[in-house]
């Protein structure tokens, strides 16, 4: 019994697996006693890496929690944050330039201005000049036009454009309604109705999509006339009458000094009751907007906005369609940015141009770039995908490697009872089909071989090739073609000296059995974790219990 527990002992001090092979001959040499005391120098450089690696993974993990304490814990995030002055508006539009016409085309009296939708021109009614004026979007002048089938205009108002691209003018002076190319040339006088007797004092107008021209009518009832495009009276609405509250009386008109159209809303200014009359083509009411002050000019542009001029306030509005108010812009002044009697608009994108009448200019307006207001990070919003790097990264590290595996690696691995531990450290070994045929009926502690072993395929070709030049069998060959790729980093199982060598020569790694073992059973040996080393003492040790039992 003594001697058995002495074997025992003897036993623990030598490599499991490897003296076994010796004896039977397959090649393993035997290891000295040094390697079972510590790693080899390659093995202390390479666990150094993994250590000094996952350092800086925790680091990285450390910083990326830092960050996310700090998103999560601040109320807003950090961007510019935009001053509002009324929780109820939105930042107003900024003043950009102006032009009055010097030297060419000196404005006295504007009235109403239009960009004309095909070549993007100015056209701005001058009425005391008793002419129409055209500029470029930097307000340069470009040319200017009066003449009619009868003279000249007299008191040129309110212009539009219809989809050819004609220019609409109403002349107060001569009760007229204009219409010209868009370079000037007369082509006729619109007839209302197509009635030669008709009379009219037009003001305001506006043109749809269609080509209907819709006209505001002060001669004796205040109303809003509709024209088809060839003249025709479609509709008409509206009565001379002022009221005491903005909010009673829909169709009285005083004074209706602008209007505008958009899909199904007709938007009547309705100058003296200060307030903006919708409604639809038909010319059913629809609701008010009230606007306080006395309404010229309105137009719907920027992000449908309406943009109303209110001649007393010297200032301009803004508004939803709906009539809720949103900014203001302008005051009552001589200098840059202030209004004397302002009248007509027209908007072209994010800016807004708009007649200054007894300033005898044109002002140009923009809406600021907007900044989104800061808000409140949610959960949601987490850029969680920023963890996504630094997972794989910990999912590279902790990875089980995939390794090439010759016959006679995987023979000493089956000899010497080793294939749970080379299931446990590898996930799969890769061997061509002869192998893989030859050991997939091996199982050992509920391991099967054909579960750890895959078939992969190879250029037979060139696998002959490398037979050739290397001097190796065809499975090492095999092995070598497999592990040719440069961004391959794992090692060849195999215990073939030629194949080393040339492995060796073009930085690919080699494991034999022997440094197989060294790796990974020696490092469970010390930690305490391997169970198949306990068992085989166990068994030994009943072993020799029940032989000294047989012969007593």
């Amino acid at each position: 019994m003594a001697k058995n527990s002495n074997d025992k002992d003897a036993n623990k001090k030598e490599t499991p697996g490897v003296e076994r092979g010796v004896k039977e001959g397959r090649g393993a040499k035997e290891i000295p006693p040094e390697a079972t005391k510590g790693l080899t120098s390659s093995e202390r450089v390479r666990r150094k890496n993994k250590i000094l690696l996952l350092i800086l993974l925790l680091l990285l993990l450390a910083a990326l929690g830092a960050a996310l304490y700090y998103y999560f814990t601040q109320k807003e995030s950090p961007i510019p944050r935009v001053t509002v002055p009324d929780a109820k508006t939105i930042p107003p539009p900024k003043f950009l330039f102006l032009f009055d016409g010097s030297p060419k085309a000196t404005m006295r009296r504007p009235t109403d201005v239009a960009i004309h939708p095909k070549t993007k021109w100015v056209y701005v009614t001058d009425t005391y000049m008793h002419r129409v004026s055209v500029f470029d979007l930097n307000g340069k002048f470009l040319f200017s036009f009066k003449k009619t089938d009868q003279g000249e205009m007299r008191s040129p108002i309110y212009v539009d454009f219809n989809k050819k691209g004609e220019v609409y003018i109403t002349d107060r002076g001569n009760e007229r309604l204009y219409v010209y190319t868009q370079r000037g040339k007369f082509i006729k006088e619109f007839v209302p109705d197509n009635d030669p007797n008709f009379r009219w004092l037009p003001i305001a107008l506006t043109v749809d999509e269609d080509d209907n021209v819709y006209v505001t009518d002060i001669l004796q009832d205040h109303r809003v006339l509709v024209f088809a495009p060839d003249g025709t009276l479609k509709v008409k609405f509206g009565v001379v009458g002022e009221v005491a509250k903005l909010t009673e009386d829909p169709g009285k008109f005083a004074f209706p000094n602008g209007i505008e159209v958009q899909e199904n809303r007709i938007f009547v200014s309705d100058s003296n009751n200060r307030r903006i009359q919708v409604y639809s083509k038909e010319g059913k009411f629809l609701y008010f907007i009230k606007t306080g002050g006395l309404p010229r000019g309105v137009d719907i542009g920027y992000k449908n906005r309406l943009h109303l001029v209110d001649v007393m306030a010297h200032s301009c509005s803004v508004f939803t369609r709906g009539g809720k108010f949103l900014a203001s812009f302008g005051e009552f002044g001589f200098d840059l940015g202030n209004f004397y009697f302002p009248n007509g608009i027209s908007t072209y994108g994010r800016r807004i141009y708009v007649t200054d009448m007894a300033n005898n200019r044109v002002q140009v307006w923009a809406w600021p770039v907007e900044i989104p207001l800061p808000i409140r990070p949610s959960i949601w919003m987490c850029p969680w995908f920023l963890l996504l790097p630094l997972l794989l990264l910990l999912l590279w590290l902790l990875r089980k490697s995939r390794y090439p595996s010759h016959r006679e690696f995987l023979e000493l691995v089956v000899e010497n009872d080793r294939v749970k531990l080379l299931a446990d450290k590898l996930i799969k070994v890769y061997v061509i089909e002869k192998t893989f045929d030859e050991f997939k009926e091996v199982e050992q502690h509920t391991v099967k071989m054909e579960e750890i072993m895959e078939v992969f395929d190879y250029d037979e070709e060139k696998v002959r090739e490398i037979q050739e030049e290397y001097q190796l069998d065809e499975e090492s060959a095999a092995l070598f073609y497999r592990v040719r790729r440069s961004f391959f980093k794992g090692r060849i199982l195999a215990e073939n000296e030629r194949l080393k060598e040339v492995a060796k020569q073009k930085h690919r790694r080699v494991m034999d059995y022997k440094e197989f073992i060294e790796k990974y059973e020696e490092r469970a040996i010390e930690a305490g974790e391997d169970e198949l080393v306990e068992k085989e003492e166990d068994q030994e040790t009943d072993g020799s219990k029940e032989s000294d039992e047989t012969k007593e």
